[in-house]
């Protein structure tokens, strides 16, 4: 296994969660995936967690939330309770949490400070 490059970063959005993809990104280095909660139709950090078993303590997993099955959505309460699922399903913190796509959400911009803060907070 060669030491983890953290400037690389495998995107299992079209790559997939297989083990054997897992397995070989750790030994090649890469000690950081990128998921987000949409993915899989929003059963990917449960897929993950399931593939990856003992591997999944080897990365550093940042994820999206904001991306819900009616749509994209800002609302603080509703990324809180992401959050926290994510966790759940992952078996473990994320280590890194971005908004998925708040462009896609209400026009108002006046809502994406409301929803940092709201992610913030859940840190």
């Amino acid at each position: 296994m060669r030491t983890a490059d953290g400037r690389i970063v495998l995107g299992l959005h079209r790559s997939g969660h297989a083990r054997g993809l897992l397995e070989a990104a750790a030994d090649l280095g890469i000690g950081r995936i990128d998921t987000a909660s949409s993915y899989l139709r929003h059963r990917s950090h449960e897929v993950l967690k399931t593939t990856a078993g003992d591997l999944l303590a080897n990365f550093s997993v940042s994820t999206k939330v904001g991306f819900f099955p009616e749509g994209h959505r800002l609302d603080p309460a509703r990324l809180q309770i992401a959050v926290e699922q994510v966790a759940k399903d992952l078996g473990r913190e994320p280590d890194l949490v971005f908004l998925h796509n708040p462009e896609h959400s209400a026009s108002d911009t006046g809502r994406l400070g409301p929803a940092c803060a709201a992610l913030a907070d859940t840190a």
